[in-house]
């Protein structure tokens, strides 16, 4: 359970960052350290205590009715069955997936996109390698055993 709390702070957090230096840090005054760091502590514990009934009441009777069923039959009119994918079908998806993160981020230094990028003042370029480094972990995926040393 609490390391259940932990995880979802930290994500919290990051997504409380991430709102404070794409919304507040972005206009012409931004906020001082202090005030930045306190308003993602603050975003970060709401998100948390908003998050807490969810997870401590609803989400458990989800499961248990979702349990329920049999193994094999999850999905309405039919049985789910799993089977290994080939490195190819991999490589392809991550590909196409990747594709249009890949074309954003070019597209951010045209005409296109530019003006977006602007309003969002100096986190603009974090945003642009978020966006790259998003698309290179993509299209890396197929990848990911082979550099881990395991065998899929």
């Amino acid at each position: 359970m609490i390391d259940s709390l932990v995880a979802l702070f930290i994500g919290n957090f990051i997504a409380g960052a991430g709102v404070v230096l794409t919304v507040f840090q972005s206009g012409a005054a931004p906020l001082p350290l202090g005030v930045a760091l306190g308003t993602t502590l603050g975003l970060a514990f709401w998100w948390l205590f908003t998050m807490l009934p969810f997870m401590l009441f609803v989400l458990p009777l989800i499961l248990r009715a979702f349990l329920r069923y049999p193994t094999g039959r999850v999905w309405v009119g039919g049985f789910l069955t799993w089977k290994k994918e080939s490195i190819a079908h991999i490589a392809v998806v991550s590909a196409l997936v990747s594709l249009p993160l890949f074309l954003a981020f070019v597209l951010s230094y045209t005409s296109y996109l530019s003006g977006a990028f602007v309003a969002l003042g100096g986190t603009a370029d974090l945003i642009r390698y978020l966006i790259l480094g998003s698309a290179v972990v993509l299209l890396f995926t197929p990848f990911t055993p082979k550099i881990a040393g395991v065998e899929p």
